[in-house]
């Protein structure tokens, strides 16, 4: 229930929304062992989509892919990622390397199962299959 009470916080910038996603992947490990199904119905009220809004100047990929990754671990498997000066999507090639390090380096054993997919919302980019 912590996750309702710092969910309503207004989010300033990519550093708040990544001590939080930070903060809720702490409590995560306690909610993973849980077989009881009631106790897991917290997870039914998370997005299914987020949708982050990158206004900073400088851009770090090291921070939007631990968001991707992140995301993925609480359960949200479709994160869109907006910026005004279309850096992200110039540069999708490093985002898509950093976030399969960091998934390699968080998931370890569980890394082979997530596939991460970049798309512009037609196709999904060449570099999918590196």
């Amino acid at each position: 229930m912590v996750l309702a009470q710092f969910s309503l916080m207004p989010v300033r910038s990519t550093k708040d929304l990544c001590l939080f996603i930070q903060h809720c992947m702490s409590l995560l490990p306690g909610f993973l062992q849980v077989k009881d199904p009631v106790k897991q119905a917290w997870f039914k009220k998370l997005p299914s989509h987020l949708g982050i809004i990158i206004c900073e100047d400088r851009i770090s990929f090291n921070d939007i892919s631990n968001l991707i990754i992140w995301s993925f671990c609480v359960g949200i498997h479709h994160v869109s990622i907006y910026d005004s000066t279309g850096f992200i999507k110039s540069n999708g090639n490093q985002l898509y390397r950093e976030a399969n390090l960091r998934k390699d380096s968080y998931l370890q054993k569980k890394a082979n199962s997530l596939n991460i997919i970049f798309s512009d919302g037609k196709v999904p980019y060449l570099y999918n299959t590196f």
